[in-house]
């Protein structure tokens, strides 16, 4: 049985067990135990049920073999934003990422996101079904917005190998208008909860900014009435949603959805987080 700190100690370089750990203090995470954790392509991630967001833990150099563009996934509209990154010198890549609803995108919204992403100098290798997924619109409370939910499956496209028809002037001003539509969407979805994460994980933090920033979490994960929730755990979709998937999808929901129950139950026994989830 391994902790989630003495795998990843295994398995990237460099990392430390006190530099893994200050990870989970600073956000005053208890630390993942076996079973409680989903071990990625290129690293893990921990789903937090009660938070509507998922902790994806990957080492620097295998992002680098795959040419991850740091620089530009945060500030491109159709992939799905942080809501803030902790890091180990240059070794270790955390991110902690909302939750959001994943019964896959129609083959259509796939195509117009590939496009527009490819269009900024990436590569986008997310499937429809089991890579993409949508971000409640704050403009309509009956629509979603589509986009790339594995954040993994994007890498910089060197500029010689991009090519793409020119657009008619109707098409420019449309994929403009939906570009500012989903600028405007991720700011006012997660803006909040971005800068209280950064005041969080100051190393001056005291524990009530980073009670504060859980309990934002907590409050978002609550639909307001008539809006959807901010933040979703998407292991928890309807069973008729979930049937929709393939099997692959399927087993891996089910795979995460026994990871999530199990690290709720040690949340939930975590008296810093009982006066969060209780509250």
């Amino acid at each position: 049985m391994s902790s989630i700190a003495e795998k990843i100690n295994e398995e990237i370089s460099h990392t430390s067990m006190a530099q893994i750990n200050g990870i989970f203090d600073t956000l005053k995470l208890p630390i993942p135990e076996d079973g409680e954790y989903i071990k990625t392509r290129l690293g893990f991630i921990v789903p937090l049920t009660e938070y509507g967001s998922v902790l994806r833990i990957e080492g620097v150099s295998n992002l680098m073999r795959q040419d991850y563009p740091f620089d530009k996934l945060n500030n491109n509209p159709y992939v799905i934003p942080t809501l803030g990154t902790l890091g180990t010198a240059h070794h270790i890549n955390v991110e902690l990422c909302p939750g959001i609803q994943t019964v896959g995108i129609t083959e259509a919204e796939h195509e117009s996101i590939k496009r527009k992403i490819e269009k900024n100098g990436l590569r986008c290798k997310a499937g429809a079904e089991d890579d993409c997924g949508y971000i409640p619109d704050p403009e309509n409370p009956s629509e979603y917005l589509p986009v790339v939910l594995d954040r993994s499956d994007i890498e910089t496209c060197p500029t010689s190998t991009r090519w793409h028809p020119r657009s008619s002037a109707a098409q420019w001003m449309t994929d403009k208008l939906q570009t500012l539509k989903m600028i405007w969407a991720k700011k006012s979805l997660y803006g909040d909860l971005q800068k209280a994460f950064y005041k969080a994980k100051k190393p001056s933090s005291q524990d009530e900014s980073v009670h504060e920033f859980w309990s934002l979490c907590r409050n978002k994960t609550v639909p307001e009435k008539g809006k959807a929730s901010t933040l979703f755990a998407a292991w928890n979709e309807e069973p008729s949603a979930i049937q929709k998937k393939s099997a692959k999808a399927l087993d891996y929901h089910s795979m995460i959805s026994a990871a999530a129950d199990k690290y709720s139950a040690r949340l939930q026994r975590s008296p810093f987080h009982q006066k969060i989830i209780n509250d």
